[in-house]
């Protein structure tokens, strides 16, 4: 009853919001067009990972989100829960901006500025109408930054409700101020705003593919971002084991990996500081972004290392917490480590690897039922952190500031000028073109198959179908491509 009620609450925002023309105006690159990266290695095994990525946001904004009134939603850390943590509204923020859901961002960036303290960064946890726990969380900012950019790339010059380049410039400018400090000429990223610092400071947190990012937003101040990029990851390496390239949790300013940082912090869950335990976890898919948006060569050598130790151990055998010499604590498994290594593989030019990696971690993704010795998503945490992996290894978690974003459904560049779908969206139906015989598969967003048709040049699909969003997948021999199809 609660889930029925928190459905209608979300409708109902929808309605609401879309009087204000948030909900009508259309992302410059909508979910679905899987936009290429300038680097790494794409899986391939799969043609439905949008439908899969899909399936997963709608799962986690179902049981994730919390309506507060028309205009203001947060990300909530348990199934009907009234609180968020800043790092769970800056995951839910850059989830929305990817997906192009607009309704959704512009109330998760309104529960996240509402939350925002003294300092101009989000406060750790919150409800929809207090504060539970003061002070902020560098994770949660960082992505909430990162995911305003994303929105100013998706609805370009919005002023209303929010100017997005002004909101990305102070919350940018507050981390700067507030979240780093300078250690023997080596910037250092502060675990927050209230504390840590040289000696205490998490590997995690350095998200060092946006500083990159970050630089191009504010050119005044692309120096010290840059400089913080190549400084973490500096940090990054030599904190990592040199035998599997697991990282601690904590540290300090030296990158010892057996210090934990002089850092007072309640840990829990799969280890100490000093294990590669929930935190360290999400590290090679921070690390990866940096190096499949811009090339960068000490990102790739972090991720090949884990990489290569992920394959040693076999993707199936990751459990969620371990020494960084790779001996388990736990015997439990999810997505947060196993969907972290599946996407850091990206850095490799190994196919084969990238596509198993892929297959076993979306295969065995599970969040009912036994999980037996699959991969447990039902928590908040690695259910937010699966669906954000999925954009990635779909090609759909893009670089705002790439020279293009163009589509590339296939390595076949000229099979994907000759296909086309239109209209799109549509209200009758729509037309496929491509010359020669080809198979066609229309499926809904979860993946159910609707219908499996042969043609040759072209075809007219949809007529009977209801309103709603639909992937279609064109197959000429070897070569495919698909599409997201709306029909209004």
């Amino acid at each position: 009853m609660l889930r029925i009620h928190k459905l209608f609450q979300t409708t109902i925002l929808s309605i609401c919001l879309m009087g204000f023309g948030g909900f009508s105006q259309s992302p410059t690159i909508p979910f679905g067009t899987n936009n290429s990266y300038a680097y790494g290695t794409m899986q391939t095994i799969s043609s439905t990972a949008d439908a899969t990525a899909q399936a997963w946001y709608d799962y986690w904004k179902t049981n994730f989100t919390r309506v507060c009134n028309n205009t203001k939603t947060l990300a909530i850390n348990d199934y009907n829960a009234q609180n968020a943590y800043s790092e769970g509204q800056g995951y839910g923020m850059l989830l929305a901006a990817y997906m192009g859901d607009k309704v959704l961002f512009d109330a998760l960036l309104k529960g996240y500025i509402d939350g925002k303290n003294s300092r101009g960064v989000m406060h750790w946890t919150v409800n929809c109408s207090s504060v539970i726990a003061q002070n902020g969380a560098t994770d949660g900012d960082l992505d909430a930054a990162m995911a305003i950019l994303v929105a100013n790339k998706q609805w370009p010059n919005s002023t209303s409700p929010f100017n997005y380049a002004q909101e990305a410039t102070a919350v940018i400018n507050a981390m700067e101020t507030h979240m780093f400090t300078t250690c023997n000429g080596r910037i250092v990223q502060k675990p927050g705003d209230a504390f840590g610092g040289c000696d205490c400071t998490n590997p995690s947190y350095y998200a060092t593919g946006y500083y990159r990012a970050f630089a191009k937003h504010l050119p005044a101040k692309a120096a010290f971002w840059n400089k913080a990029a190549d400084d973490g990851l500096s940090l990054l390496l030599t904190a990592r084991n040199s035998t599997t390239g697991l990282n601690p949790a904590w540290t300090d300013q030296s990158g010892s990996i057996t210090s934990g940082g002089n850092c007072n912090v309640a840990v829990s869950g799969g280890g100490a500081r000093t294990d590669y335990q929930f935190d360290a976890a999400r590290t090679p898919w921070r690390i990866v972004v940096d190096y499949l948006w811009w090339g960068t060569p000490n990102a790739k050598m972090y991720c090949d290392k884990v990489t290569s130790f992920a394959n040693g151990k076999g993707i199936a055998n990751i459990v969620a917490g371990m020494k960084t010499d790779g001996t388990n604590n736990v015997s439990y498994k999810n997505s947060a480590f196993t969907g972290a290594f599946a996407i850091g593989a990206m850095s490799t030019s190994d196919q084969t690897l990238v596509n198993n990696f892929y297959n076993w971690w979306t295969s065995n993704s599970v969040t009912s039922g036994n999980v037996g010795t699959r991969l447990d998503d039902r928590p908040y945490f690695q259910n937010a952190l699966r669906t954000m992996y999925i954009l990635v290894a779909s090609g759909n978690f893009w670089n705002p500031y790439a020279a293009t974003n163009t589509v590339t459904l296939s390595d076949n560049e000229v099979f994907n000028k000759q296909v086309d779908a239109y209209p799109n969206p549509f209200e009758e139906d729509f037309t496929i073109s491509l010359e020669g015989n080809f198979d066609c598969t229309l499926t809904t967003l979860a993946g159910v198959e609707l219908e499996n048709i042969n043609s040759t040049n072209q075809i007219k699909l949809g007529k009977e179908l209801p309103k709603g969003f639909y992937i279609v997948k064109v197959k000429q021999g070897e070569l495919f491509k698909t599409f997201k199809m709306e029909k209004m």
